[in-house]
């Protein structure tokens, strides 16, 4: 029996990194799509603002969340009580904390205003209208518990559907813009709504992998939120000074240059990071592992290490020599 399980291990681990980095490329395939069509429909301005917006949606869904997503993560890998109680607890706190994150982004940005808003946020996210701002913040929420339900899964070892959902999301946003843009007028507010609407369709989704798991509980425990917070605490610095050394770059380049070349710079960024998809999705397995007591999560450290090196001297080469073809074949002239 017990050699049963330990085969188990191994061949469970194989399946959800081969699953995973298939999604990642899926997803990589997605994001490009996306983009394209996004410079084609919409022009590099454009494009820069959508950039914009979802950067600042994030990176608010990022501090707020005070590190909540990592301490689910740890707290669901118990037992299915524990998966509950957490999963209640990012319900009420995406709601009270991603709510007031909402308003408290809209009073910063200088809303409601009559005019161009002058509040303390627009000279670090100039280029924006009222409007566009207001997409951002009601997007906080939504990007909040995407990130705290995805842990969660994680903690319960859903790799696949962890994957599988990430895909989604682009997936559905794809297929939304190419389908209003072949009957109407796209513009950038519509795809910002569309946006919103496609958070709230994967929150639905991720709501129903839990349900089917087990662990989608209504009862919030103060006792474990004190001790996700406390985690969270340590983690979160950590977590932002990396997003912030990855992203911050877009919105000093809005700032310096304007909101045209931002759009042209999320989208030679976005190829490079490309290189990233391999390493991610590896590190994705290893931390739904490393959070179980029970495995050797060093030796499946090593055996991933080993081979993201290896994939990611593969890929980095093929990408140095076409990139700039690429660039100017599929996105055009312009970029």
């Amino acid at each position: 029996m017990s050699a049963t399980v330990a085969a188990a291990g191994p061949s469970r681990l194989l399946r959800d990194a081969l699953v995973t980095i298939v999604t990642r490329f899926g997803l990589a395939v997605l994001i490009f799509a996306t983009d394209i069509a996004l410079a084609r429909l919409l022009g590099p301005s454009a494009k820069g603002r959508f950039a914009l917006v979802l950067l600042y949606s994030q990176l608010a869904a990022l501090v707020v969340g005070w590190g909540m997503d990592q301490a689910l993560a740890v707290v669901s890998g118990r037992d299915r009580d524990t998966a509950r109680r957490g999963m209640a607890n990012a319900i009420v706190w995406t709601a009270v904390v991603g709510g007031a994150a909402v308003l408290v982004s809209c009073l910063l940005y200088g809303l409601p205003s009559i005019g161009r808003p002058t509040g303390p946020l627009t000279s670090v996210i100039p280029n924006l209208s009222g409007d566009q701002f207001v997409f951002a913040a009601i997007a906080i929420p939504g990007e909040l518990f995407f990130a705290l339900g995805l842990y969660a899964l994680l903690g319960r070892k859903r790799v696949v559907a962890y994957s599988l959902i990430r895909v989604a999301r682009r997936g559905i946003l794809l297929l939304a813009i190419v389908a209003v843009a072949a009957i109407a007028r796209l513009s950038l507010d519509v795809v910002l709504l569309l946006n919103l609407v496609v958070l709230a369709l994967t929150a639905i989704v991720i709501l129903w992998v839990a349900a089917r798991d087990g662990v989608l509980g209504w009862r919030p425990s103060l006792a474990l939120l004190r001790e996700e917070l406390r985690f969270g605490s340590r983690s979160l610095p950590g977590t932002l000074a990396e997003r912030l050394q990855f992203r911050a770059d877009a919105f000093l380049v809005n700032a310096f240059l304007g909101v045209r070349q931002t759009g042209i710079y999320s989208v030679t960024s976005g190829l490079a990071e490309t290189l990233w998809y391999v390493p991610n999705a590896l590190g994705t397995v290893m931390f739904s592992r490393a959070v179980d007591p029970r495995s050797d999560a060093g030796r499946i450290a090593a055996v991933l290490t080993r081979t993201t090196i290896a994939v990611a001297l593969a890929t980095a080469i093929p990408a140095w020599i076409l990139g700039p073809r690429l660039v100017r074949f599929v996105y055009g002239s312009q970029f």
